[in-house]
This record gives structure tokens, sequence and C-alpha cells, in this order.
């Protein structure tokens, strides 16, 4: 819906005739020059020539009555622009439907309103005689399509002087516009405006187009229509200030509600800040205890490998690595034979038929002390025994002497000294067990030995 607007012109016939390029100056940026040849002239008069048109042949009549020659107006023309009464050499008003956002929406209506534009201009001399048009220019190469109208306003009548001037407000008033309190601002020319207005509206929407409803001034309303104006207006204000004041209501709870929630969220930031720190710290704590602990056990660990002494034992952290006599000696290596002697030497402790043989003809040779001849199957298994059980003890010996200069070593440290006790290397069972047959096999082997000897000699 379009509003119909009539403001005051500046009156630059340059601009209206768009005359830019003639003189040498650029064109505005308002003007979309690709549109220029959409524009038209309806009426483009000369001023000059206008005024001796209209003013030539009073002005001719007037000097004719003057006996004085300095009282002559050589050119009503200049006579206006050197005038001090405030009358200018023409009015301008421009005119329009709608705006560019009406326009904008839909360019179609450009050519509704440039008709309307038209058959206005072509009908206003016939509406207003007392307004004499000098230019009737509708620019299509704008924003918004609209008319600009130069005119002369002629007053007639003048009992003095020139019987027809150049007099906006009488011509105004010739024309019927004639306000019941005039004023400032309640004059002959505003009622002319709000006619003009009012009929254009009529011609767009005989075409058309939609307009929007005249808003009437203060000037031209009753006093009662005045006070319910105003009082309609004041209930629209207080309709309106009571919708923003609940609309300012529900946004200044949720912002409300959104501050709560972006101050928890800070508070919630906040604290898993602070945890991190303090895992952090934490964190930073245990690697310091790590670095003292192993700092602590390395020294430990130098304190046992290297002692004073040709001999050396190096402790490794997992004790499978021991150096003894000058060579390296591995703790699985060493117990991995000590358990294949000790299933050989389980085999010969179930004492096989020879065995038992033997120990009959030892224990019969201590009652009869008679010569025993001992089979060479049976030396042979008693040799095997014996380097069995000889390699046994001395691999069980040197393992225990390795285990005792160890643990000897391990005293000196009480955590290191725990832990060996916990894996019960000093008072292992098994070694104990181990150390029990050995003295049984030794007896076995000395009664043997000593029956062999006896045998040996009788012979």
């Amino acid at each position: 819906m379009g509003r119909i607007s009539m403001p005051q012109g500046k009156g630059s016939q340059l601009h209206n005739r768009r005359d830019y390029e003639k003189i040498g100056k650029a064109i505005p940026d308002n003007i979309q020059s690709y549109r220029t040849y959409q524009n038209v002239t309806i009426v483009d008069k000369d001023i000059r020539a206008a005024y001796k048109e209209i003013f030539g042949n009073v002005l001719q009549e007037y000097n004719k009555r003057q006996k004085r020659a300095d009282r002559r107006i050589d050119d009503y023309y200049e006579h206006i622009l050197k005038s001090k009464n405030g009358e200018k050499p023409f009015y301008e008003d421009v005119i329009q439907w709608g705006s560019m956002e009406d326009f904008r929406a839909d360019p179609r209506l450009r050519e509704k309103a440039k008709e309307c534009l038209v058959e206005y201009a072509r009908t206003f001399e016939a509406r207003n005689p007392n307004l004499k048009l000098i230019g009737a220019y509708v620019h299509m190469d704008e924003a918004s399509p609209h008319l600009h109208l130069d005119y002369i306003p002629v007053a007639s009548g003048y009992k003095t002087g020139l019987q027809a001037r150049n007099s906006l407000d009488k011509a105004m008033k010739q024309m019927g516009y004639v306000p019941v309190k005039e004023s400032r601002i309640n004059n002959a020319t505003k009622l002319w405006k709000e006619h003009e207005r009012a009929y254009f509206g009529e011609l767009c929407r005989s075409k058309g187009l939609k307009v929007e409803a005249e808003r009437k001034a203060r000037g031209s309303l009753s006093v009662d229509e005045y006070k319910e104006a105003k009082s309609n207006m004041l209930d629209g204000l207080k309709e309106n200030k009571k919708a923003l004041i609940n609309e300012i209501a529900d946004k200044n709870k949720t912002a409300y509600e959104l501050l709560c929630k972006i101050k928890q969220q800070q508070r919630e930031l906040n604290s898993t800040k602070k945890q991190l720190e303090d895992i952090k710290e934490q964190i930073e704590k245990y690697k310091q205890q790590k670095d003292t602990a192993e700092k602590e056990l390395n020294d430990v660990l130098e304190q046992i490998a290297f002692y004073k002494g040709d001999k050396s034992i190096a402790l490794m952290s997992d004790f499978t690595l021991l150096m003894a006599d000058d060579k390296h000696v591995q703790l699985p290596a060493i117990q991995k034979q000590i358990e294949e002697l000790q299933r050989k030497y389980d085999q010969l402790k179930k004492q096989p038929p020879q065995i038992k043989t033997i120990e009959k003809v030892v224990e019969v040779k201590k009652e009869v002390k008679v010569p025993v001849e001992v089979p060479v199957e049976v030396k042979k298994e008693v040799l095997v025994y014996k380097e069995i059980n000889v390699d046994y003890k001395s691999l069980h010996h040197k393992l225990a002497n390795i285990m005792w200069r160890i643990y000897d070593k391990l005293l000196q440290h009480d955590d290191l000294h725990a832990a060996f006790n916990s894996a019960k290397i000093k008072d292992d069972v098994e070694y104990n067990d181990i150390a029990i047959a050995a003295t049984e096999s030794d007896d076995i082997i000395r009664g043997i030995d000593q029956q062999i000897k006896r045998n040996a000699k009788s012979r």
C-alpha cells in the first residue's frame, strides 16, 4: 500500500531536464542513466518567455499609465527576482505514490505509477487555472517514479499596480482555498495541497494502486474531531506501551535465565579447571616421588654391584643376572641345571635293584666278613651316581654361595631385604630338602667306596 506525498521541490530545471552533460557536470549517483529514456516531459517552457506570455499585456497597460519613467517595469521576471516581498519566480511541488520499498517489492507498479503521474500533470491546469505550468517532468530513472511540477502562481483583480501579479497566496484563495482560521500552519496553500493529494489518490486507486489513508493534521480538524483523534491515538499508544512493556519483561526474563545458565556454566568450568589443576599437581608430585625412588634404587644397586675386592656381583633390578668369579652367571640357567640334576637324583633315590643289592651286600659283609664281588654294571651305575651327585652338589653349593653373598649385601638395605625375604630365597624349603638329600647320598657313597677297596685288597 502506497502513500501519496507532495513535498515542495527545489525548483532546479537543470535537474528536471537532465542537462548535466550539456554543461559538463557529472550525473548524480541517485540517477539511473540506463532508465532515463523512460522519462516523460509533459511541459517544458522557458521561464522568461512564460513571463512575457502571462504578464506581457498587463505589464504593457501598467507602463502606459505611468507618467514617471522610474515607476515603469521593463521586465517583470527581473522585477520578481529583485523583489523583497518574498515572491519566487516559480514554485515547484513533487508528487508521487508509494516509496522505493513498494517498487522494489513489485517493479510492475512503476508503469502504473507513471500512467497516473502523466494523467495528473495533463489535467493540472484545468483544475488549477491560476497556476501556470512552465514544467512537468515524470522521472522514471530514480528509485521511485515521481512528477516535478513547476508553476507560476497568477492572481488577478488588483485595483492598483499590475492587474495580474505573481502571488501564491492570493492565487490559491482565488481558486477557493480559503481557510476558516488562517494561520502560518493553516493557510490556503496547505488546503490546496490536501485537495491535490486527495485527487491524485483517487486517480491512483482508479488505476489499481492501493493508497494509504490520508493523514490529517490538527489544523484541518474540528475541536471534537481533534479530541477524538487524540483519544484514539493515546489509547493506541497505551496499548503499544503495554505490549512493549510485556515484551521487554519477557526478554528480560529470558536474558536473566540465560545469565544464570552462563554463571552456572562458569562455576562448573572453574570447578573443572581447579580439579584439573589438582590432578596436574598430583601428577607432578607422583613424578617427583618416582624420580626420587628411582634415584634411591639406583644408588642402592650401585652400592650392591660395586663393592671392594677382586670379586664382584652385579645385581640387576630383576635379580636375573649375577657376576661371580669375574664370570657372568645367569640364575635361570643354574636353576635349570639344578632342576635337571634333582630329577636324576630323585630317580637314583628311589634305589633301583642294583643299589639295594649293594646295601644288602654291605650289611652281609659286616657280619660274615666274606669278600663280595660287585658286578661291572653296578660299578658303572655307582660311578654315574657319584658323578651326578658331585655335579649337583657343586652347582648347588655354588648357587648357595651366590645367594648368601647376595643376601649379605641386601642386609644393607631394609627395603630390598624385605623383598628378598618375601621371595623366600633365604629359607627356601626346596633348598633344605636338597641339602638333606645330599648328606644322605654322601653316606651311601662312602659305604660303596669302602666295599670296593676291600674287594680290591682281597684279590
